[in-house]
């Protein structure tokens, strides 16, 4: 048996204009009244009014539902699901601004920056740093804000770090160094940074500890330095840092080959 849409009310201009709102997207069927052309809901003959002005000022299923229920979340109906997510869950519970990000479980606020002035400071606008990292000793070169006097070349300094585990150098340079988990601990800019009670090193005590359980005591002894350069940061884990000497030169890189000559020599 072949269904026929029904077709009890005569067809008129507005519903013609109405199914082909339906069929194109633009309105939904309405629950109201019988049924229209091709067996679409037609809305009610006494009212020509559209959707959208038909759904000024109501409550809809989902909202009327929760006011039944009295979650609160439905007092309006722009920003009240966001407000309520944004609110603690309990009282007492304060949440926690992204700006005081933690890590290993410690926030920035439980460590301290202390700057390390050790070696010649470096030029604030290009030191055109070079680093060189082997056997768990890594050294740094850059070129010193003073140079000595009557030298022919730029004068770069050269920095040892000795016992490292880890180091990252490059990115971010002192423009975004404002990103930075522990800038709001007081990192300096073109300086070397050390973080006493470092997050970061008992975050790496913690990951090693889940292969290692009794490893996690021997990451106290090692210190966690930020040097903070123009271009680049360079951060390092390791137990010691050391100035070994300020050497005239065309590079960072001549210098860190001159020394290793040297060394050799």
């Amino acid at each position: 048996m072949q269904l026929r849409p029904r077709t009890s009310h005569p067809l008129r201009p507005s519903d013609v204009q109405r199914y082909e709102d339906v069929t194109r997207g633009r309105q939904p069927p309405t629950p109201f009244g019988g049924t229209g052309p091709a067996g679409f809901v037609r809305a009610k003959p006494s009212s020509e009014s559209s959707y959208a002005e038909r759904s000024v000022g109501s409550v809809s299923p989902t909202d009327e539902f929760l006011q039944r229920t009295g979650s609160g979340l439905a007092q309006s109906k722009r920003g009240s699901l966001s407000a309520s997510i944004n609110e603690p869950r309990r009282a007492g519970h304060r949440a926690r601004p992204l700006s005081s990000r933690s890590l290993g479980g410690m926030s920035q606020h439980s460590c301290r920056i202390e700057e390390w002035s050790g070696a010649p400071r470096m030029d604030a606008g290009a030191p055109s740093p070079a680093i060189h990292a082997a056997d768990g000793t890594l050294v740094v070169a850059y070129r010193v804000a003073e140079p000595a006097a009557g030298a022919f070349q730029e004068g770069f300094a050269l920095v040892q770090f000795t016992g490292v585990l880890q180091h990252t150098f490059g990115y971010p340079n002192d423009e975004a160094l404002a990103g930075h988990p522990l800038f709001g601990a007081g990192l300096s800019l073109y300086a070397f940074n050390e973080v006493v009670r470092s997050p970061y090193v008992v975050e790496l005590g913690a990951r090693n500890a889940k292969s290692f359980p009794d490893s996690e005591p021997r990451f106290t002894q090692l210190r966690h330095w930020i040097v903070t350069f123009h271009d680049e940061t360079l951060e390092v884990v390791g137990t010691s840092i050391g100035y070994l000497e300020s050497v005239s030169s065309s590079s960072a890189r001549e210098a860190l080959r001159e020394h290793a000559a040297h060394q050799v020599a």
